[in-house]
């Protein structure tokens, strides 16, 4: 379960903003706003900064969201033939 702190980091992530923004707009030092974004990446079994953005809207807007490795594949990660 995420803290009403994270909750509010990972809104700002997800409409785009910075790091260093997002100290600005909450009045907490750089430093924890990396650390929230650790805890909550950390939370949720994200690797990305864009995950978490996708996971905000995805939840937002009650739509299914799986990052399962088993599941989804990243087109980086699949198997190419060359013969």
């Amino acid at each position: 379960m995420l803290t009403r702190r994270e909750k509010q980091v990972m809104e700002l992530v997800a409409w785009g903003a910075s790091t260093k923004e997002i100290s600005i707009i909450l009045r907490i030092s750089f430093s924890t706003v990396q650390n929230h974004i650790h805890n909550i990446k950390d939370k949720l079994n994200l690797q990305k900064s864009t995950e978490i953005s996708a996971y905000y809207f995805c939840t937002t807007f009650n739509i299914s969201f799986e990052l399962s490795p088993l599941k989804y594949k990243r087109p980086w990660q699949q198997q190419h033939n060359d013969s």
